[in-house]
């Protein structure tokens, strides 16, 4: 029978950033504030779609 040995690798993560997630009502109060911001439709999708900064 095959094995994996991945599986017995333990990765340590020096870096997790931690971070609370916006609600909604954060949410439309930042995308009200940015309305007129050239980086509307950008900050609407980002958040639509949960992309993190890199994805965007």
């Amino acid at each position: 029978m095959a094995s994996n040995p991945a599986k017995a690798l333990r990765i340590s993560h020096r870096y997790r950033p931690k971070f609370t997630p916006w609600t909604a009502d954060e949410a439309k109060r930042f995308l009200k504030a940015a309305r007129d911001d050239r980086w509307y439709a950008l900050y609407s999708v980002a958040l639509a779609l949960g992309l993190r900064r890199g994805e965007a």
